[in-house]
């Protein structure tokens, strides 16, 4: 995202996005400013991520998709189902893969989207010596078409289970900045 200061109008801009400015100017002063920010847009969900974060999309699959926005200690992840499933079959998934001997089960910390609170579901556990959290919150379903979707924050956390510097900056642009087209 991008912020383009015009005379007197401010305009926010995403990358490649063409746009018509209205008015006449005469010798005005330009400005374009990068915001700390990028816009994650999938069907209905909008929300803003630190930029620094690396973005990738797996597309491929036939009935999965999902979206990955890393940074050093947390990622953001976003899946959009198209059969049904139960977010008890993801976290079974998850558990498999990190040895269900390693993990523990809580509930999540809830996360304010939008004017909504969400509950989730975390898995503890520990990779290569380091402490993470994975936090799972089911998104609802809407007229997209979409069977299910989730939101999935993976982070770094602390020995008194605290989240990393990273992973709260990002939780709050997530909170401060969530859409969701009902």
């Amino acid at each position: 995202m991008y912020t383009l200061k015009i005379g007197n109008k401010t305009i926010s801009i995403q990358d490649g996005e063409t746009i018509r400015v209205e008015g006449f100017y005469q010798n005005p002063e330009i400005t374009l400013i990068v915001e700390p920010y990028d816009l994650f847009s999938c069907d209905d969900v909008r929300f803003q991520y630190p930029r620094e974060f690396i973005y990738e999309a797996d597309l491929e699959q036939d009935h999965v998709k999902s979206w990955t926005l890393s940074g050093n200690d947390c990622k953001i992840m976003y899946f959009a189902f198209d059969v049904p499933i139960q977010v008890n079959d993801f976290l079974d998934s998850m558990l498999e893969r990190y040895g269900r001997q390693n993990c523990m089960v809580t509930d999540a910390v809830p996360l304010t989207l939008g004017q909504r609170i969400f509950t989730g579901t975390a898995i503890h556990t520990t990779l290569a010596g380091v402490k993470i959290s994975v936090d799972i919150y089911q998104i609802p379903s809407s007229a997209s078409g979409t069977s299910m979707k989730l939101l999935v924050v993976q982070d770094c956390i602390d020995s008194f289970g605290s989240r990393s510097t990273e992973g709260t900056h990002a939780i709050q642009l997530l909170e401060q900045s969530f859409h969701l087209d009902t």
